[in-house]
């Protein structure tokens, strides 16, 4: 057992000889609650992240994962990700996808749980912004709750399904 008590000090470890080991592992074959690996932060004023994971190598070989989760046991039922966002305040978000640098229409998930695709600010539970939404082999496609009045502009039929098109949404 070893205890490093660093105060403001910073410790680097660099492995640039490495090439196919693990640098740096953690394991335990008697754990049966709390953590291996714990992270935290009790400041009022962070704006950085408490874990950084970067690939900053330009090359077609790298072609590896920068996190894999592996939940291999066959009998395990539990959960391989879980992400507890309990923070409140405008704009918060408990997940975004960045997929392109600058990007301005992330993939999101809200503190209210709304689903942005295309958009950072979802109004509706599922909100896509610039974009269409592809249902491969519907089966029995129904419209739960009211549409109150709608002028319908278009009509598509397609096999058994007819979809209604109010202005900008279609209804089935």
């Amino acid at each position: 057992n070893k205890t490093f008590t660093m105060g403001s000090y910073i410790t680097d470890f660099t492995f640039n000889s490495l090439s196919t080991s693990t640098a740096y592992g953690l394991s335990s074959s008697s754990i049966s609650s709390g953590s291996i690996l714990g992270i935290s932060s009790a400041s009022t004023a962070f704006t950085g992240s408490l874990a950084n994971i970067t690939l900053s190598g330009n090359n077609a070989a790298n072609t590896g994962s920068l996190l894999s989760l592996n939940n291999t046991g066959t009998s395990n039922s539990n959960t391989t990700l879980e992400i507890n966002h309990q923070a409140t305040g405008t704009g918060n978000l408990a997940v975004r996808v960045n997929d392109e640098a600058g990007d301005t229409s992330p993939l999101v998930i809200d503190g209210d749980g709304k689903v942005g695709v295309g958009t950072a600010t979802p109004s509706e539970k599922v909100h896509i912004t610039n974009g269409t939404l592809l249902v491969d082999s519907p089966i029995n496609p129904t419209l739960k709750g009211s549409l109150g009045s709608i002028q319908a502009e278009d009509i598509y039929i397609s096999g058994s399904y007819a979809y209604i098109g109010g202005g900008n949404a279609y209804f089935s």
